[in-house]
Formats: C-alpha cells, structure tokens, sequence
C-alpha cells in the first residue's frame, strides 16, 4: 500500500482569506527601509499571495536590485509646480490675472530651480472664440461677405437698397397722422374713469392692460408677439439698379429685433391664411407676410441696447431700419398683386420701431416713398419721438405710445389687409380658371372631330395612325413589287437562254420531238 501524499502547509484560497489578505502588486518594488533591515536580521517566513502564484525567485532578486539601484525611486516627484504653471498658460484658468512680464519672470524661475526636469506634457487648449466674431445674426459680427450694423459704412449699405435713415423728408400729413397715433390719451382716460369703482382684480384687466402693453399677455388675440426671433424667413430687399455698375454691395444681416409685435392667425380667416401662404417670392419660397415664421405683417420693433456693453442707439436704428424695410416690403407686395401701385396711399405710416438703452429712448417712423422721376420704392425711417427715462412723465407717454400703435394697427391697417387679401385671393382664382380653361380648351380641339358643312366631300386628313399605317402598307408593296421584279426577270432570262438552245440545236440538223410530231 503506497503512502498518501504529503498535504501542502499552504491552505487553497478562499473567498474570506482573498478578502483579508492585503493587495500585493507583482512589480511593485520593495521599501528600502525593509531591504536594508532583512539584509541583517534573521529572514522571514514569506507570506503566499492569496491567489497561490509561484514567482520565480530570480525574477523577485531582480527586481530588487533595479529598485536598489534607482535613484529617483526614493524621492518621488512633485506635480504641483508642473499644474500650476499649464494652469497658468492656459485659457482654462479663471485666475489669468498675470501679466506678460510676471509669466515671464516665474517661468526663468521654476527653470532655474529645476533645470533636469520634463517640460509641460499637457497639452494646451486653442483659445475659445469670442462671441462676436461666431453670431451671425444683426446683433454681432458677420460673416465677411455681410455688412456689420457697426460699421460706420452701415447706412451705405442700407442706401444700395433705398433704405434710408432720416435723408428724406418725410410728407407733413405723414409725420401728423404719425403723432396723432402716439399721442391718444382720450381712451385711456375713458377706460380709467369707467373702472375706478371696480374691484382690483378688474382694475388690473380693464387698467392695468390698458397701460401697460403685454402686462400677462396681449390682450387683444388679433395680435401677437415675438421676442428676440430671428428673422430667417424673411425676403431680402433688393438692390437698387444702379449698384450694378459698381461692386456688388455687402449683404445686409437678417434682422433678430429684441422685440416685435405684429398679427395672430386668430386675426384672419382660414382662406384668408391660405391666400397668405401664397404672398411668398416663389414657389416653397421665402415669405413677404411672415419673415420669422410667428407674426404676420409686423408693425412695431424693439431694438434694446445696453451702455454699459459699449452699445448705442445708431447700432439699434441702423437694426430697425432692415427690420422696418423687410416688414414694409411685404404690406407693398401684397398692394401690388391686389391692387396696385397707383391706390397705394404713400402717407400712411406703416411701421413704428423703438430704439432704447438706460437712459434714452426714441421712437421711430418708417413710411414708404416713391421717386418720382425714377419711379423707384425706398424705405425711409425718421424720429417722431424722443424721452428720458430718468422722468416719469415721459415713461408714462411710452406706455401711451405702445398701446395706442396697437389700438390703431388692430383697426383701419387690419382691415386694409383683409381687403387686400381678398382681392389677392379672387385674382389667384381668375387666373387658375383661365389656366384650366386653356388646358381643356387645348385638349378638346385635339380630340373632337372636326365639324364639316353638308355637301363637302372633301377627304378628311388622315389620322397618326393611318399615316403610319398606310406607311407600312407602302413598305410592303415595294418590298412586294421588288420581289415579283426579281421573279419575272428570272423567268424570262430562263426562257431566253431555253429558246437560244433550241435554235442552236435546230440549226445543227437535230431532229427534236416537235418537229417529228410536226412531220408526221
């Protein structure tokens, strides 16, 4: 009977004793201090990894002479400089507040101090890019091929589109009917003399919207509402004719106003919102009615500008003038394919804009006027108004100015739309009918037969098919008449030769079979 073997003093792993038993890495170098202290005390017994992994001795005596003979293992390094200075290099840091000459000066330093060590191994980050050079809308820089609105060449760009800027006076019935709208105060007063007895709640419905334009929301649902929505549905204004001659003019921003108010679909009728749908530059083109895809026809733009941002009210009027033009273009365009250019009343304002920062505010009209001599459209903007903010008077009339525009654009300019919009509507069906009319016109004169009076006997021209037919049929008699050519001329060329023989044989003294029958 063999004996059994000899059990290892060494327990298997287990799931508890792997838990407790400390993490020893493989390539981890021993502590110098315990190196030096097993050299000349009594040896150890050697803990088992947990997971029972022999290592070969050699490779564990190697690796302790490599720690042994590295220097550097014994006084690790210090990061903190190499941070602090890729932080200070770099524009991720909030704490840039250096100088040029500061940088400088720390970074000799740290390499005087430390002249053997690696240089950053961080990457730096590119720079971020500022805001103004990536808007692409009116309130910050362009492209290169767009003009900036601060620009000091701004209105020129404006010009080379008849867009002008307080150049041409304006009609003096124009500029009365202008403050005549701003400046009604004899329904706000009737409003607040009426509800002065009513509780607080009705003092801020009846009032307090009266007042205050917009206080929770607009309270007439004709109207609508639009804040900082740029406007990329818009039609651009065209060039003036005499730009062609020279360069072509820099493109003008598509306006973003800070505000705008104009008409709700709740103001038009669903045929009417189609008829609408159609005042476009082409087919699934850009529209002249709704430039931002929300308002319809807008009448009132806000430009805010803040001083403390560098930012000025020529900026703002340079802003509303595209804004104003683009909104005037689409009223004009619905004119002429209603009506007409000739009953366009060019003394009517058709769009009031606000320009504002903390302390001033202008208020702004724009109309629409006609070169006589060239018959040419240009879009002009003048100020009617000007205030303080700093007086409580002249806040007061503001909120006068805003309610009235709206009470005044909610009545005669709505109903002119509509107006416009129907005659629109009934000449986009005039002219369908006639289009469908020549269609089947076009169709029944191909088809129909022809009427003949009594006593013709004139042919009838023949029909596609006939033509083609009877073409056919030529084809084939030819083909025929070549064949039955081809055959005759076979025959009597036989007959010929046939005749040609017997005379041959004939004259030799051959007695053939028809003249045997014939003698005898």
């Amino acid at each position: 009977m063999q004996p059994l073997p000899r059990q290892s003093s060494t327990q298997p792993p287990t799931l508890h004793n792997h838990l407790n038993a400390p993490f020893v890495p493989l390539d981890m170098p021993a502590p110098l201090e315990k190196l030096d202290s097993g050299s000349g005390g009594p040896s150890r017994k050697k803990r088992r990894l947990p997971w029972d992994v022999d290592v070969p001795a050699s490779s564990k005596r190697q690796r302790r002479i490599e720690a042994l003979d590295a220097p550097h293992s014994s006084q690790p390094t210090d990061k903190k400089p190499f941070v602090e200075d890729w932080l200070s290099k770099s524009s991720w840091s909030r704490k840039r507040k250096r100088s040029a000459k500061q940088s400088d000066k720390q970074s000799d330093e740290q390499s005087d101090e430390r002249p053997n060590e690696r240089p950053d191994i961080m990457p730096r980050p590119d720079p971020l890019p500022s805001p103004l050079d990536t808007a692409t809308t009116s309130s910050g820089r362009s492209a290169k091929s767009t003009a900036s609105v601060r620009d000091p060449d701004y209105r020129r760009s404006l010009g080379y589109r008849n867009i002008y800027i307080e150049k041409n006076d304006p009609p003096p019935e124009l500029i009365q009917r202008a403050r005549n709208i701003i400046s009604l105060r004899g329904s706000i007063r009737k409003n607040i003399r009426k509800n002065r007895d009513k509780g607080e709640e009705d003092v801020k419905i009846q009032i307090a919207a009266s007042v205050i334009p917009g206080f929770n929301a607009i309270p007439d649902e004709r109207l609508e509402r639009s804040p900082g929505q740029l406007w990329y549905n818009s039609v651009p204004i065209p060039d003036d004719p005499d730009t062609r001659l020279g360069p072509a003019p820099l493109l003008l921003p598509k306006p973003k106003p800070d505000l705008a108010f104009g008409y709700s679909e709740h103001a038009f009728s669903p045929s009417e919102l189609r008829t609408i749908e159609l005042l476009v530059q082409s087919p699934r083109g850009k529209s002249f009615a709704s430039p931002d895809g929300v308002l319809l026809f807008p009448f009132l733009i806000f430009e805010i500008k803040s001083q403390a941002k560098e930012e000025s009210l020529y900026t703002g009027t340079n802003q509303a003038a595209g804004a104003g033009a683009i909104a005037m273009n689409g009223i004009l365009k619905l004119w002429s394919r209603s009506f007409g250019l000739d009953s366009f009343d060019f003394n009517e304002p058709r769009v009031f804009s606000v320009t504002m920062d903390q302390s001033v505010l202008s208020l702004n009209v724009h109309w629409i006027g006609n070169k006589p001599d060239t018959n040419q459209i240009s879009y002009n903007l003048d100020e009617v108004s000007i205030c303080l903010l700093k007086y409580r008077d002249s806040i007061q009339d503001l909120k006068d100015a805003i309610k009235n525009i709206c009470d005044h654009f909610a009545n005669e300019p709505l109903k002119e739309i509509h107006t416009g919009l129907a005659e629109y509507r009934k000449k986009l069906i005039a002219s369908r009918d006639a289009e469908s009319a020549e269609r089947t016109q076009d169709g029944v004169e191909f088809r129909a037969p022809r009427e003949r009076p009594r006593g013709d006997k004139t042919p009838r021209p023949p029909s596609k098919k006939a033509k083609q037919k009877a073409a056919a049929g030529k084809k084939g008699r030819v083909a025929h008449e070549v064949e039955e050519e081809t055959y005759g001329r076979r025959q009597t060329r036989a007959s010929t030769q046939k005749g040609q023989k017997q005379v041959d044989v004939q004259a030799t003294g051959v007695r053939t079979r028809w003249r045997a029958l014939a003698t005898d």
